[in-house]
């Protein structure tokens, strides 16, 4: 079998892109390793652990796609723009939701309170007072149960409130 010229050139892209996407593999495996260790080490809530996992698997996702398109000689300088107006516009359309989970980080770090625990909080937006026994916090929302019922309270609506904590 004869080689065209084309395939002499599109070859050593090959081997070089799945070269990248073994490497990013294995990389992605051991940072995965690191994070559930380093949250085992400090005492990270689940939710965090599962977080900082999503966001290294794809950041490393993305380092790799424009390595290989790269290698691959593909102009992805118009690809860049794009993205970035697609960036800013789904930033726009979930700045309330990445409040929410930017603050159920710090709750979740800073563990102010913990599942059990009874806390009340006034809330400025609402203009009222919240409280019960808090359920569950998770990355957006926490859940209290206040006489017989479920109420979900978004944690950047929590963490902009001074919070008064009855440990269980």
């Amino acid at each position: 079998m004869v080689l065209s010229k084309h395939s002499i050139h599109i070859l050593p892209a090959a081997i070089i892109s799945v070269m990248i996407i073994i490497i990013s593999y294995g990389l992605n495996r051991i940072l995965q390793k690191s994070i559930i260790k380093l949250g085992e080490k400090h005492n990270l809530a689940v939710q965090i652990i599962r977080a900082l996992k999503f966001l290294t698997r794809y950041f490393i996702l993305l380092i790799a796609t424009i390595l290989i398109l790269e290698n691959l000689h593909v102009q992805i300088s118009a690809l860049f723009g794009t993205f970035g107006i697609i960036a800013v516009g789904i930033g726009f359309a979930l700045q309330n939701t990445l409040a929410d989970m930017t603050a159920g980080l710090f709750i979740l770090y800073y563990k102010p309170f913990f599942v059990g625990d009874y806390i009340s909080f006034t809330s400025n937006e609402l203009q009222q007072n919240l409280e019960g026994k808090v359920i569950d916090i998770d990355l957006r929302c926490t859940e209290l149960k206040y006489n017989g019922n479920k109420i979900l309270i978004p944690n950047n609506l929590i963490y902009r409130s001074a919070i008064t904590v009855k440990k269980a």
